[in-house]
């Protein structure tokens, strides 16, 4: 019993897995070598990028899928999702978001140059000065809006609940009960 695969269906369903460390292996495995550039093309144009440099390095075709282009444009895709928000006024819960995705790009980036030893071709020090601003923005904005929420209204030292307060008690009525009236 054998079931047999066409090498394209195949090579559709790769970007699915494209993520994993064992893809390379799997697509070799598979017969898919010749199909690489067509996926990694995939991958690229769909916002990818990272993992199509995985699989340029890892299939030996840098030199058609050149990883510092294909990391530059995947910052700027990251910097075009989240340029919309910017423009607007927009809450500050969104700009937050903004924030963590262009910060979570940039690390993204600079983890795959120091993995692939890039770093002579794509410099690291503008990077991560880029994550050290998003990091103190973040960091600026988490503050700001902790200070802007309502204090939780703390009960009284008394014990006496969130009731009125009782300021005009006659002067005949004493606060302690006589035992008289306890019992």
């Amino acid at each position: 019993y054998c079931v047999c695969f066409d090498e394209e269906e195949l090579s559709r369903l790769i970007p699915m897995v494209s993520r994993r460390r064992q893809t390379a292996d799997l697509c070799r495995c598979l017969g898919l070598s010749e199909k690489m550039p067509g996926v990694i093309e995939v991958l690229a144009n769909s916002g990818r990028q990272i993992d199509a440099v995985n699989l340029a390095f890892a299939f030996d075709l840098t030199k058609q899928f050149s990883p510092v282009s294909l990391l530059k444009s995947y910052l700027q895709d990251a910097r075009n999702s989240c340029s919309p928000v910017k423009r607007v006024n927009s809450s500050p819960t969104a700009q937050i978001e903004v924030n963590e995705r262009e910060l979570i790009a940039h690390k993204a980036v600079i983890k795959c140059i120091e993995e692939r030893k890039l770093d002579e071709q794509y410099p690291l020090d503008p990077l991560m000065k880029r994550v050290v601003q998003l990091e103190k923005a973040k960091a600026d904005k988490k503050r700001e809006t902790e200070a802007t929420k309502p204090q939780p209204k703390r009960p009284r030292a008394n014990g006496v609940g969130y009731g009125p307060r009782v300021t005009n008690i006659p002067s005949d009525k004493t606060s302690y009960a006589r035992v008289a009236d306890r019992y």
